[in-house]
């Protein structure tokens, strides 16, 4: 059977402070927030239910009539009452005429912060807390026996212990043979000191095994021992270049066309037989000085020796004979300059056997392999192989078109160099490995550290699984134990206001501020304070301490552990004086707090489902407090409500927007300019409208409100009648409190600007007011 849902809660006041009549419901949830301004009457629903929380004490509450009725009742009486449904959780009856109260509190036990209780237990005493807490909970349950759970923690880790040990006696001995023993490894190694049974026991998981077994760095080691104590280094080749105007005459060589000689054709063939024995014999006869052969020493001045050297001079002297020796010249330089690239090919090729026999040595180079140059040597070659051809085929017939060969040698031959540029990078990095071996040595060192690691965790998992289950059974049990203890809390109250009030200090300061549990005295850095927390705490830190305590003392208010499940908490303000992040931390805790059945308070938000979250009431006059509250659902939207005055009883609406105070003020500017009596907030309103107006739409004419004022007198020609807003232009204020007339004229004047700088916030808050006053209607 499900339980029924719990009815909302009903506040109800009848002349209490300023509120004559109240008669609202809150929300059905657990906590609920009332936002009212100033002279609403918050501070009075506040201090009602303080009375409740002093009569559930039993203490002197017979002032309640005269701090709490209404001069303005007529009867000298009042009353207040908060209900659940039909069920009345507490109520005062007042009668000022004859100071009596009337109190009663049904199954709720409340406990009010405001600036009473902060006055009470901790501003008059400097705030120095009492630790005269002699009372004790009553529990409403047995202590647990933790024995059995204790044997078996204590048998789970003393079995982890002997299998952790067993198991690392295997590793220390393993690491001795394999490492120490076949590869030499240095023990100061931090990869060798890495290999431990803490790190093994750490996996979590099975590890694969490695690409390159211990085996395969052991034989990586074992070659790095072969390398000779002189090697043979590669060297580095040189690149081969080419004069590109030489293949360019070559080109032009063979593009030219010349016409046959007119020497007769015996000669010409005579002389082609062997036109170098010719050409120098020739040269030697006119650098002889004489007519005599060069050779034979015989005289050639006469016919018919003269007319056969005369033929050769001619032919030699004409086109012919000069093209054709250019070509032989030409044939000569580029079949010169295939041997030197040949040569090189051969030399560079004759370098890599020594880099192919020197890194099979080196492991990091072993799988190195040099490119193939031969096919590009061989593409370079066939290319001066078409040239000669060519030359050739053009020194027989100078006349014959014969085209320069379609091969781009420059090009092959940059390809060619970038091989010989890649063999000298592996030549250079080849014998760099080779002279830093030791390094070598130790990167495989370092490998062979890890490879052993993953290899003995692989082969011994079974015993590393066994270590964790037995780990987790012992944690599973200490959990258990710690659960079980935690429940045998504490019956000493001093001891569990301490305990919460620690965690809480702890929750808002860190370590800045710390709780002395003996001396039950706080401290500040674990120092006593020397000028006292009261001269030594900001007004904002003593807020905080304030509300820290204030939650640690419910405590005090139980007298059996049933009782924290009717804890009924209310705060007024729980923010004076503080900044954001204190505020957030304020808001953040209500929202997390938790009581247990056995009474541990707790903010974690992870215990909420274990435990229970106490019923909460915030009241407070802060738009940015409600607004942090509501937006980040410390308080669910529902449960958000505004207390205000309509006609002449107040009442609560649900308020689960955005609260702005612009609109708060404007929205009074508007209810006085439309008849509503103007109060002591009004000329408040007033000002701050006037600098939200400037700020916003006219920054640059409201340094401060009095320029603005000045800069719509003169500029914006507004008639500005209103005295109040005449004394605000020049900076000042009433030395006397405004008449209502002159604030109702200062708020008509008001509306007229925002009519003419915010016309749709105007619009809204109309109808916010029109609204409000249909549901006092």
């Amino acid at each position: 059977m499900s339980t029924p849902p719990k009815p909302p809660l009903q506040l109800k006041a009848i002349c209490l402070g300023p509120v004559a009549k109240l008669d609202a419901p809150l929300s059905k949830n657990a906590r609920n927030m009332i936002y009212a301004r100033n002279g609403t009457g918050k501070s009075f629903i506040t201090r009602a239910l303080r009375y409740l929380d002093m009569y559930g004490q039993q203490s002197d509450i017979s002032d309640a009539a005269f701090s709490l009725v209404s001069e303005e009742s007529v009867d000298g009486r009042g009353s207040f009452s908060l209900a659940q449904g039909t069920t009345a959780l507490g109520s005062l009856t007042l009668d000022n005429g004859n100071s009596s109260v009337t109190a009663t509190c049904t199954d709720r036990i409340f406990h009010v912060f405001s600036d009473d209780f902060v006055h009470a237990e901790l501003r008059q005493n400097d705030y120095d807390m009492d630790g005269n807490i002699a009372s004790e909970i009553t529990l409403d349950q047995d202590n647990i026996d933790t024995k059995d759970v204790e044997k078996r923690l204590e048998t789970k880790q003393k079995d982890s212990a002997k299998s952790r040990l067993q198991l690392q006696s295997l590793l220390e001995k393993q690491k001795s043979e394999e490492l120490v023993g076949k590869v030499s490894i240095n023990r100061q190694l931090r990869e060798f000191r890495e290999v431990g049974i803490d790190r093994l026991i750490a996996l979590r998981e099975q590890p694969s095994l490695p690409e390159r077994s211990f085996k395969t760095v052991l034989n990586d080691l074992d070659a790095l021992k072969a390398i000779p104590a002189e090697p043979e280094y590669p060297s580095e080749q040189s690149q081969l270049a080419v004069d590109p105007d030489s293949l360019r005459a070559v080109d032009s060589l063979l593009s030219q066309i010349t016409s046959p000689s007119t020497v007769s054709e015996h000669i010409k063939t005579l002389l082609e037989s062997n036109p170098k024995f010719f050409e120098t014999g020739l040269e030697m006869l006119g650098h002889g000085g004489d007519d005599n052969c060069p050779f034979c020493k015989q005289s050639v001045a006469h016919p018919p020796a003269k007319d056969r050297i005369e033929l050769y001079l001619a032919y030699f002297a004409d086109a012919e004979g000069k093209h054709k020796a250019q070509l032989r010249a030409a044939w000569s330089s580029v079949k010169a300059l295939r041997s030197t690239v040949s040569d090189r090919v051969a030399s560079v090729a004759k370098e890599g056997l020594k880099f192919e026999a020197l890194r099979k040595l080196v492991p990091s180079q072993r799988s190195v392999i040099l490119p193939d140059i031969s096919g590009a040597a061989s593409s370079l070659d066939a290319s001066f192989e078409s040239y000669l051809q060519a030359i050739q085929t053009k020194g027989t017939s100078p006349s014959a078109n014969v085209p320069p060969p379609e091969h781009d040698i420059f090009s092959l031959l940059d390809k060619l160099n970038l091989h010989i540029v890649a063999y000298n990078a592996y030549f250079g990095k080849l014998s760099a490995a080779v002279r830093q071996s030791d390094d070598e040595r130790k990167s495989l060192h370092r490998e062979a550290c890890l490879t052993f690691s993953v290899e003995f965790s692989h082969s011994n998992w079974a015993d590393i699984a066994a270590i964790h289950l037995l780990d987790h059974e012992a944690a599973a049990a200490e959990a258990e134990l710690k659960a079980l203890k935690k429940s045998q809390v504490s019956t000493s109250v001093k001891e569990r206001v301490a305990q919460t009030f620690e965690l809480l200090i702890s929750s808002f300061f860190g370590t800045k501020y710390s709780f002395d549990r003996t001396a039950f005295v706080l401290r500040r850095e674990s120092k006593k304070m020397a000028r006292g927390a009261s001269r030594t705490l900001s007004d904002g830190e003593k807020t905080a301490i304030a509300f820290c305590y204030f939650l640690a003392c419910a405590h005090k208010k139980v007298k059996q552990t049933s009782d924290y499940a009717k804890l009924f908490f209310v705060f007024d303000d729980p923010i004076t004086s503080m900044s954001y992040d204190f505020v957030f931390s304020i808001a953040q805790t209500l929202k997390n707090i938790s009581i247990s059945n056995a009474g541990d308070f707790s903010i974690n938000p992870a215990d909420i489902g274990g435990a229970r979250r106490p019923e909460l009431l915030v009241l407070t006059h802060s738009s940015y407090f409600y607004n942090i509250c509501v937006t980040n659902r410390i308080i669910e939207k529902e449960s958000a409500f505004f207390l205000y005055k309509a006609g002449n009883v107040h009442k609560l609406a649900n308020r689960a927007k955005y609260v702005a105070p612009f609109e708060e003020h404007l929205k009074e500017i508007v209810e006085v300019h439309s008849g509503r009596e103007a109060n002591h907030t009004t000329g408040n309103a007033v000002r701050c409208v006037l600098e939200a107006i400037g700020r916003f739409c006219h920054p640059d004419k409201s340094e401060s409100l009095s320029d603005f004022v000045k800069f719509l007198a003169g500029e914006e020609n507004f008639t500005i009648k209103s005295v109040l807003i005449n004394n605000l232009s020049h900076g000042t204020y009433y030395d006397e409190t405004p008449s209502p007339e002159e604030l109702q004229e200062a708020c008509s004047e008001v509306i007229l600007i925002v009519e003419r700088y915010a016309r749709g916030q105007l619009e809204l808050v109309r109808l916010m007011s029109s609204a409000n006053a249909n549901m006092a209607a």
